[in-house]
């Protein structure tokens, strides 16, 4: 908008040196005009022949304009007056540097009276086929500015110099009751911008024209090509008074009645008044159109001068429209305008603008101040220091309507903002921004943010919540939605360093949280999270895990660079079958699409103890689970890891294994002495270890120690009045490579062993059953044990 109106002031400033260049070309026209006017005065009397006026003529004419004048069929009569056809006025010095201007017809009509009483005073003029060539040079001069100049006072390539005194420097008088210029164009370049324009369809009519008197003007024309930079399609109305001050520029002034600047499917209609050339004072009422339909409308004011500097006053006024009716504009369509009112005023010095009380304000969303300037506009990198201050009412949905675009689903609440702040540079500097919504979130930012154009973004910030309401937040999104969010609290958190990495502290106090992933539902979850750029503590966090009872310390050391994480907490119990369900997105028995590439989690460490009341799965159930762990170089794949965790429970059940191992690798291995014995428990009709698809054990434990990835398993125990069964060895994670002795001990029979080696994914067996079987029954048991084996680690 600021640079629109900008924009639309520099253009009024182009227009004005526009009108003093024609200005300058009708004085130098006018001149010949007088000339001819005056050899008819002269001529008619005596009934010279027209050939003869056509050389006197072009002798004065050259004498004076310092030019070459070309003329074709001349006519001359005491009832029409003077008749030309075919005039040529050369560029400067003569028609070897081009063509100035051409006329097809022109007539010209003293008035008799006048002529008697020996006064020069035109009837009538009538123009018609004119052709221009304006060519603005690259030292600032034009090409008709030595038109008229006086060899004694003015240069004759540039016009420079001072006026005469008296004689034929004093100035031109001419009356002409009636003027018209009809089929006629012109062509202006720029040879230092390289701006080309071309006018055509040129009609105009002046009545009683003068060079000292304010005249009626009407003018009508088609302009096509480039000025400042930009295309330019369009055309120029004009109907009003110019007053050409005696060739004073100070004195010029246009008074229009109905001015009407077309550019492709964009309509300005303005009135008003502009006065001077070397300080442009101007008053305009406008209105903006697209398409027959209003944009803007508004006032403006201001002055300027011939260097380029302008100041600006402007009020503007909308009733609100759509940005699909300046698509032809390469304007991007689909963005409401809302109903809008602007003021303030505008100053523009060379590569500077200054806002003044700019204030934008809309019913019924409220208004936004800025007030500053802006260095180095047009450059590579514009310097803003503008202050700012916004308040804001935005009903829910606005935001769509005003054309911002968010993804399928997206709904933004109502909310309230009203803040205050500066920029400066690359650096925004908040005082104070706030954020209310309709349901209860209330959100206040302050600080600096700076290299807002840097690839890193600097902070030194805080944000505070008087209250948070994460239903609210739930409805923002079809993902937020279906996890079911809930809860309310209050933080407050600051911010320090780069916007990728920065260090918080802070606090957030919560009650009510809860959220549902999958088959798990979280829900009643309170407590309070205090954190700084070194660690963050949740230290009596209470709620619940479907339906179980959550009560939990929390502890995160150095969570920025190397997390370390200690916990302690207990569940009362855990649904292990419902977890799996959430992790696979709650269809059994299907392998689940890994997602895609993710960012590498930093390396931590863990330590702490988590005890399970009871866990319960379809195929198995436990009590008493009590988990303990201290480890270090927890990678997401587990190269480094290294300490020990260790696995109790204090009794349970088991049944059909193979379907609690689908969803977890982790289980798979830990279970997995488990599911060798149930395959080879029974062979050849001669059961040797009961059947462990529906076994009830007193003691299922584990002890288990990691080194730079190498898993070792101390012991692996489960006991049951059926049998016990022990597993050691070694599991290489990273090659997931296999080194396990597995044993089984029945009552009445001596232990079964048997050694497991390969991958997961090719994994060979070799038993080790002393004197228990014959030698037909180990082959068996060794081909049978490898088939099983390579099943249980098939991938999924």
């Amino acid at each position: 908008m600021l640079v629109k109106a900008g924009s639309f002031a520099f253009d009024i400033m182009s227009g004005m040196r526009t009108l003093g260049l024609l200005a300058k070309l009708s004085a130098g026209l006018a001149v010949l005009l007088l000339i001819l006017a005056g050899a008819a005065i002269l001529l008619l009397p005596r009934l010279l022949p027209a050939e003869r006026v056509r050389a006197m003529a072009q002798e004065q004419a050259q004498k004076t304009l310092h030019r070459q004048v070309r003329l074709g069929e001349v006519s001359l009569s005491l009832w029409k007056g003077i008749g030309l056809r075919e005039l040529e006025l050369s560029e400067s010095p003569d028609f070897s540097a081009g063509t100035f201007a051409a006329v097809k017809e022109l007539t010209l009509k003293p008035d008799l009276f006048a002529l008697l009483r020996k006064q020069l005073l035109i009837d009538s003029v009538a123009i018609e086929g004119l052709k221009l060539t304006l060519v603005k040079r690259k030292d600032g001069s034009f090409n008709f500015s030595s038109l008229g100049a006086s060899d004694a006072g003015q240069d004759p390539q540039t016009g420079s110099g001072k006026a005469l005194a008296g004689g034929a420097g004093a100035a031109l008088a001419l009356d002409i009751r009636k003027a018209k210029l009809s089929k006629s164009s012109a062509l202006y370049k720029d040879l230092r911008s390289g701006d080309e324009l071309s006018l055509s369809g040129m009609d105009a009519t002046l009545r009683d024209f003068s060079l000292s008197k304010p005249f009626a003007a009407q003018l009508r024309l088609s302009a096509k090509g480039r000025v400042q930079g930009r295309p330019l399609n369009g055309g120029l109305r004009f109907d009003g008074k110019v007053d050409l001050g005696g060739q004073d520029p100070d004195r010029l002034a246009v008074f229009i009645n109905d001015l009407e600047l077309q550019q492709a499917e964009l309509r300005l209609e303005a009135s008003g008044q502009i006065r001077s050339l070397s300080a442009p004072r101007f008053e305009l009422k406008a209105e903006v159109k697209a398409q027959g339909q209003e944009l803007f409308e508004g006032d403006f004011s201001g002055t300027g001068d011939a260097q380029g500097a302008a100041s600006l006053k402007f009020a503007l006024r909308s009733r609100g429209f759509s940005t699909d009716i300046l698509k032809s504009l390469g304007v991007k369509g689909g963005i409401g305008v809302p109903r809008l009112n602007a003021q303030g005023a505008l100053d523009w010095k060379g590569a500077r603008l200054a806002l003044r009380k700019v204030r934008l304000e809309s019913t019924p969303y409220g208004n936004v101040d800025i007030d500053g300037e802006i260095r180095g506009l047009g450059g590579p990198a514009p310097f803003p220091a503008l202050d700012w201050s916004v308040a804001l009412k935005i009903p829910a949905g606005a935001a769509k309507d005003l054309g911002l675009t968010f993804p399928d689903g997206i709904k933004l609440p109502g909310a309230a903002v009203d803040g205050k702040g500066r920029i400066s540079g690359d650096d925004l500097n908040v005082e104070r921004f706030r954020l209310r919504t309709e349901g209860g979130n209330d959100v206040e930012l302050q600080g600096l943010i700076s290299g807002l154009r840097a690839a890193r973004r600097q902070l030194n910030v805080s944000v505070k919540a008087d209250s948070f309401n994460l239903e609210e937040l739930a409805q923002l999104s079809p993902d937020a939605r279906s996890m079911g969010l809930k809860g309310r609290g209050f933080f407050a958190v600051a911010a320090r360093g780069y916007s990728d990495r920065p260090t918080l502290h802070g606090k957030i106090q919560f009650k009510g949280l809860g959220a549902k992933a999958s088959a798990v539902e979280l829900s009643d979850f309170a407590g309070i999270a205090i954190f700084d750029s070194q660690r963050i503590d949740i230290p009596d966090l209470k709620g619940r895990v479907g339906e179980g009872v959550l009560n939990l310390d929390l502890t995160v050391r150095q969570y920025a660079q190397a997390p370390k994480i200690e916990l302690q907490g207990e569940l009362s119990r855990l649904d292990l079958g419902k977890m799996q369900l959430a992790q696979g997105g709650g269809k059994a028995g299907k392998a689940v699409e890994p997602p895609g590439p993710a960012r590498p989690l930093p390396t931590l460490e863990a330590k702490g103890k988590f005890t399970v009341k009871e866990v319960v799965h379809p195929n198995a159930q436990a009590k008493d689970m009590e988990l303990r762990w201290d480890l270090s170089g927890v990678t997401s794949d587990l190269r480094k890891l290294s300490g020990w965790a260790k696995m109790k429970t204090g009794g349970g059940r088991f049944s059909a294994l193979s379907e609690m191992t689908m969803r977890s690798k982790i289980i798979k291995v830990l279970v997995m002495p488990l599911m060798v014995f149930q395959k080879v428990g029974s062979l050849g009709g001669l059961r040797i270890i009961p059947d462990l698809n529906n076994i009830a054990f007193t003691e299922l434990s584990g002890d288990y120690s990691f080194k730079q990835g190498m898993m070792t398993i101390q012991e692996s125990r489960l006991e049951s009045e059926a049998a016990n069964l022990y597993a050691k060895g070694d599991i290489d994670l990273l090659a997931e490579r296999l080194n396990l002795a597995v044993t089984a001990q029945v009552a009445g029979l001596n232990p079964v062993e048997i050694d497991v080696r390969g991958t997961f994914s090719e994994p060979s067996a070799k038993p080790r059953l002393g004197k228990l079987l014959a030698d037909p029954a180990k082959q068996l048991i060794e081909k049978t044990g490898k088939e099983l084996l390579e099943n249980i680690f098939k991938r999924r």
